[in-house]
């Protein structure tokens, strides 16, 4: 089986985080997956992050400081990812995750993200092995239901006010101005 993982862990991924990924990845010895790394800009282990994905069995590419991540999203079918402002992009394009806290404003959304089901959160960064991570992948894509059941949690989700909140708002806000 063909499958699509895009691994984007922020613009300099203090943690790490993208090498350890690609390991885990590289455990579950699947040649037929695709991965893409997208490393931003200022991710100072950029050489290396190439040359470890260059050596990997899988067919692992790497792309730096990506413009078009929406597109990058929607053409895949995992990512796994830190759990900041992405989280609101993996829910637009519908996409299943696996999030890391890479920082501590991420605990919240990352927590939130695996409570509601639209992810699954694996928790800090410190804690998360290669090993938890090949497990919680290999537990969503080998099970169907579960990938499936995230999937429609992702298009179910509407965000608790969002821009109800807002157009309800300035509704009012022009109803009391008007009297």
């Amino acid at each position: 089986d063909s499958i699509s993982v895009l691994v984007a862990f922020g613009g300099s991924d203090p943690a790490n985080m993208t090498l350890k990924t690609l390991r885990a990845l590289e455990r579950l010895s699947k040649p037929g997956w695709n991965v893409l790394l997208v490393v931003g800009g200022a991710n100072p282990l950029l050489n290396k992050i190439e040359a470890a994905a260059e050596a990997s069995d899988l067919n692992a590419s790497v792309l730096s400081d990506v413009r078009d991540m929406a597109r990058r999203m929607l053409r895949a079918d995992l990512a796994i990812t830190a759990g900041g402002s992405m989280h609101l992009e993996l829910i637009a394009s519908t996409l299943p995750s696996l999030m890391v806290a890479i920082a501590d404003n991420q605990t919240g959304a990352t927590k939130a993200m695996g409570e509601k089901g639209l992810a699954v959160d694996l928790g800090w960064h410190e804690d998360v092995t290669e090993e938890d991570i090949a497990s919680a992948v290999l537990a969503l894509v080998s099970h169907p239901s579960r990938y499936a059941e995230m999937v429609a949690r992702l298009e179910g989700y509407e965000s608790p006010g969002g821009a109800h909140r807002v157009a309800k708002a300035i509704v009012e806000r022009m109803s009391r101005g008007s009297s």
